[in-house]
């Protein structure tokens, strides 16, 4: 028995409750479930697309499969509305969100005007030239950067116009900038998210070096640190509530985000003024090794966290490693229409029937550690996932249920370490 797993367990999830008995429900109880519900949602990316104007048939095949399937899109940045591909995304269908990357926790520099880098224009056409005290230093003066793509340099969230023009630039790229090649407005290209990447907080491991307070030149503490990007945070999405109709926003939470969820407040918080946490890496590493059971918790609960206490709501990795591992996992948590996967390629016809096929009704409950594994009753069916480092479980159904995924019928299941499984209740 491991009995510290049962113990966190048992405590963050008498928290939960707690949480959810302060949420103004009028019966005091769990909420009713709803029927007939999606059971997942995809959010895709698109940016594998070439700029609209330039293409094929293929291209729009593609971009009709993404259009007919996916909630949420994240498509590339263009030089004219024109090119864009989220108005043609959300033109009579039922994506609800469509908009670009950008890199929020640091800035590209590459300047290349053959190529269409929005940020390194700005960067090199307007920040450089008008506001080089933007960028963060260290005590010799040297610019910090990325040490994982040193032309990302680390830029000043604790400046609000920064900030200011951040926000900005989504809404109209300066017409200074790449001789006013980046013309339209967020608008005309039917943008209503924005991608914010590399959402980190306080990451020395990948700074090139210590970056001091520019008002000071004294070093960068963490405290600092999360108080800036607190503030920016809460400023992009004041302005986006006032001025941009609602705009949603989309953040990384892997790195010191995800791993560090529990141990600092400037995390939940920050959730708050997000609407879209993507996790990266959910059941396995960058490369699909399976995470142990530990980093699996963590994630597990975080996701819990957002989905009954914050405004963001979990989008999970599922384009690597086992997918219905990764899939069982996130229906443990998910419920009230909140809970989306992602994969960087598009599902196959044969994935897309099954998910659509996938009938659970709502959650009934909060999942519970049984029979050493983890699971959670649903309205048509159940949850089990075994995210055990080396223990297959071997459990007893109460009824026959149908394997989601070979379709048999079963009474009993057994799960090796490092998967799950969803079954409909018959």
């Amino acid at each position: 028995m491991r009995y510290d797993i049962f113990i966190v367990i048992a405590i963050l999830l008498l928290i939960s409750a707690a949480g959810c008995q302060g949420s103004g429900s009028s019966s005091g109880g769990a909420p009713e479930p709803p029927l007939n519900i999606t059971i997942v949602d995809l959010a895709c990316p698109a940016y594998s697309l070439p700029n609209r104007h330039l293409a094929d048939t293929s291209d729009f095949d593609s971009a009709d499969k993404i259009k007919d399937n996916c909630t949420i899109i994240l498509a590339g940045w263009s030089a004219i509305p024109e090119q864009s591909w989220c108005p043609y995304f959300r033109d009579d269908s039922d994506v609800e969100y469509c908009g670009p990357y950008d890199n929020w926790g640091y800035m590209n520099t590459i300047n290349n005007k053959d190529a269409w880098v929005v940020s390194g224009d700005i960067y090199n056409d307007y920040i450089i030239p008008n506001h080089p005290e933007w960028v963060l230093k260290d005590t010799d003066g040297d610019k910090v950067y990325n040490v994982w793509g040193p032309q990302e340099h680390l830029m000043d969230h604790g400046n609000m116009d920064f900030v200011d023009f951040y926000f900005d630039f989504f809404i109209q790229v300066p017409s200074s900038v790449a001789g006013g090649r980046w013309q339209g407005t967020y608008t005309e290209r039917s943008w209503n998210l924005r991608f914010l990447d590399n959402y980190v907080v306080y990451s020395p491991e990948a700074w090139s070096s210590s970056p001091v307070t520019p008002l000071t030149d004294s070093p960068l503490t963490r405290e600092e640190r999360e108080q800036h990007v607190l503030n920016a945070a809460r400023r992009l999405r004041e302005r986006a509530d006032a001025e941009a109709g609602g705009l949603r926003y989309m953040v990384n939470v892997w790195s010191d985000v995800e791993s560090g969820y529990f141990d600092r407040e400037v995390y939940p918080e920050l959730m708050q003024y997000v609407d879209y946490a993507l996790f990266e890496a959910w059941t396995s590493n960058g490369e699909g090794a399976p995470a142990s059971e530990s980093v699996w918790l963590r994630r597990v609960m975080a996701a819990q966290d957002m989905i009954e206490n914050r405004r963001a709501e979990p989008v999970v990795q599922v384009g690597f490693g086992d997918f219905w591992y990764a899939l069982s996992s996130l229906l443990l948590v998910s419920e009230n229409g909140k809970g989306m996967i992602w994969s960087d390629n598009m599902y196959s016809d044969k994935m897309l029937s099954s998910l659509s096929a996938l009938e659970l009704g709502g959650p009934l409950d909060v999942f519970t550690y049984v029979d050493n594994a983890y699971q959670r009753e649903w309205e048509k069916g159940k949850v089990i996932v075994n995210p055990g480092d080396s223990i297959t479980v071997n459990i007893s159904l109460d009824r026959n249920y149908e394997d989601a995924v070979s379709g048999d019928i079963l009474s009993s299941i057994t799960l090796p370490p490092k998967t799950g499984a969803i079954l409909i209740a018959r």
